[in-house]
């Protein structure tokens, strides 16, 4: 009987499988389910949707989120009330630093002089009056600061007169400071707000905050962009040096395998190349040669030196033949000894004297004519 109901639920429970899931998905939206899910497992989707009935999109009980909103409305109250103060508090700090610029350059009356120094007086009691609170902690538990109280203090507090006349233009100095601020923030968001007169920046600066809100909003919004183009930008560059890395080792590996290969084979072929370069090199310059022979010595020319070198030969021939004779008489008398070289002396020695004459018999003859 038992099993019939579950099993009459489940058949129910698959049927609606689909207002289920946009149940759960729309008070649990953390919970990625789908509709497979919801057949499978339809005991936990009925505790999920029973669940979804008790607690808010983040998990959390209905008390609790209302404690948690109550909180959140606490903090934001007290933090709107320490940027207040903190405001105010720069803001004075800045009138005095400027007046502490400016007070030699004469633009200050004495008046303004006045309010000055007891705002500062003022000013330093406070910041003296906080550091001597024992609020905090008890006396016992905190020791007092040089051993001042409070009370100690109140005797340099400025005239009430003086006092109460420099809060009332206190609070027009700091509204004309914010007010200047806010209009400067304004013209920053917005140039063209350059030239309006102050009511209408005064009317156009409610909408500031919203202003801010806006730009805030879209601040974080870019940042978060930025962030996942950032994280998106190094996983990429991860990814590619990544792919990188196996490139250059894939082409390390065929420089090593293929390239070193075939090297001797390619240096082979460039070898046989640059011999048959070589060779052609060789080739055109015997051409070259030849030509320029060819045209220089034309038939007419070789006829002519042939006849030149018959002519030459013949020449030779007869000089070698009346060298041979020579040298065949200069053997007769060279075996006649040392007389006929004497004799030879003598006969040289005679024929140049016999020329001397002749030359001076000339000589004398010309002198005569």
């Amino acid at each position: 009987m038992s099993g019939f109901a579950s099993g009459n639920f489940e058949t129910s429970f698959s049927l609606n499988c689909s207002d289920v899931l946009q149940q759960v998905k729309s008070r649990l939206p953390l919970y990625h389910l789908t509709e497979e899910d919801i057949v499978s497992k339809p005991q936990f989707c009925k505790l999920l949707q029973s669940l979804s009935q008790h607690v808010d999109e983040t998990g959390l009980s209905h008390v609790l989120t209302e404690r948690h909103r109550e909180v959140e409305k606490e903090y934001k109250q007290q933090k709107q009330v320490w940027l207040r103060s903190e405001i105010l508090y720069r803001t004075i700090k800045e009138m005095l630093k400027d007046f502490y610029v400016g007070e030699n350059s004469g633009k200050f009356s004495e008046e303004d002089k006045k309010f000055y120094e007891v705002l500062e007086q003022s000013m330093i009691i406070m910041e003296c009056t906080r550091c001597l609170d024992p609020s905090e902690t008890t006396a016992q538990e905190k020791p007092l600061l040089l051993n001042l109280e409070t009370q100690d203090l109140l005797v340099f507090r400025p005239k009430q007169q003086d006092f109460q006349a420099m809060k009332e233009r206190l609070v027009k100095e700091i509204e004309i400071r914010l007010m200047k601020k806010c209009f400067s923030v304004l013209c920053y968001l917005h140039p063209e707000y350059m030239g309006d007169s102050d009511v209408l920046k005064c009317a156009k600066s409610s909408k500031l905050p919203e202003m801010l809100r806006e730009l805030k909003e879209k601040v974080l919004r870019e940042n978060c962009k930025l962030k996942e183009q950032t994280a998106t930008l190094e996983r990429l560059s991860f990814m590619y040096s990544m792919v990188l890395l196996n490139c250059l080792s894939v082409l390390h590996k065929l420089a090593r395998d293929c390239r070193l290969k075939v090297q001797s084979e390619v240096d082979q072929i460039k070898t046989q190349y640059l011999e048959s370069k070589c060779s052609a090199t060789f080739l055109k310059l015997r051409k070259e040669e030849l030509e320029i022979l060819l045209n220089t010595y034309t038939p007419e020319k070789i006829q002519v030196h042939r006849k030149i070198r018959d002519t030459l030969n013949e020449m030779v021939a007869k000089e070698e033949q009346e060298k041979a004779t020579v040298s065949k008489n200069v053997s007769a008398y060279m075996v006649l000894g040392k007389e006929f070289e004497e004799l030879v002396n003598e006969y040289k020695h005679l024929r140049l004297e016999i020329e001397n004459k002749k030359w001076a018999l000339q000589e004398f003859m010309k002198s005569y004519e």
